[in-house]
This record gives structure tokens, C-alpha cells and sequence, in this order.
């Protein structure tokens, strides 16, 4: 079954596990990469109309914020994100026969397309071998 839309995976997610913000590095609930930016989704309201998480281009990372809407074949988040001490909105957009986001800030568009998430949690085997050096992988 083909999900259409970032609210629908959100909203399997959310099924899946709770999401509670945890104290230091946060394994995304969602990314989406394309044209020099990364998106990592860390947080929804329990409501499902509010999302949170971080932007990412090179090397420089902007914490954002927004409110999930949609008018049944357009899913849409309208937002800010931090920049330093100055704010600045954006809008994403999917459409539902879509498989990428547009993600929009001034006059920027960003395409992107959702990327497997990885855990940032070791396998216990990878676990072992950086805590004995004789034990490892065969």
C-alpha cells in the first residue's frame, strides 16, 4: 500500500510508537532530501496538527515549527524556522499523487523526496565489538 502523503506516514508512525522528545540526539520520525536541504521531522502533536524538527544545508542546522493542514488532495505544513535570532516562514506541499515535497521559503524552492530513517541506535553485536576488540563480525 503506497502512502500518499507526509500526514499519512506521520499518522502510521504515530500508531506504531509514542513520540516523546527525548534528552540529546533524536532519531527522526521522518527525512526528506533534495536540493541541498535536509529535513529531519522529530516531533507531532498528538493531534496531529502541529510538527516539529530540524532543517539542515551543509553544515548549518535551523530548528523549525509548524501546523499540518489539508484540503483532501493537498497536504500542506506552514511554518517558521530559526535562523540565530530572526525567523523565517515556510510552506511544504505535497499533493496526493506526489512522491516528493516541495518545500518553499522566500523565493526558494527545495524538491524533496522521503529517505529511509536510520536508527541511531547500535546493533548489540556492533555494541559488543567497540566494547571488545576480539569480538566482531564473521
Amino acid at each position: 500500500m503506497r502512502q500518499r502523503t507526509i500526514s499519512g506516514l506521520l499518522t502510521a508512525l504515530l500508531a506504531c510508537a509514542v513520540l516523546p522528545p527525548s534528552a540529546g540526539a533524536q532519531t527522526p520520525l521522518l527525512v526528506l532530501e533534495g536540493d541541498g536541504l535536509t529535513i529531519h521531522v522529530l516531533g507531532i502533536s498528538e493531534d496531529e496538527t502541529s510538527v516539529s524538527g530540524v532543517l539542515m544545508r551543509g553544515t548549518a542546522t535551523f530548528p523549525f515549527t509548524g501546523k499540518m493542514s489539508s484540503d483532501g488532495s493537498v497536504e500542506t505544513v506552514r511554518g517558521t524556522f530559526k535562523a540565530g535570532d530572526e525567523s523565517f516562514d515556510f510552506t511544504s506541499t505535497q499533493r496526493e499523487d506526489d512522491d516528493f515535497v516541495i518545500f518553499n521559503t522566500g523565493n526558494k524552492n527545495y524538491r524533496t523526496v522521503m529517505k529511509p530513517v536510520v536508527s541511531q541506535v547500535e546493533p548489540p553485536e556492533a555494541q559488543a565489538a567497540q566494547d571488545n576488540l576480539l569480538a566482531g563480525f564473521d
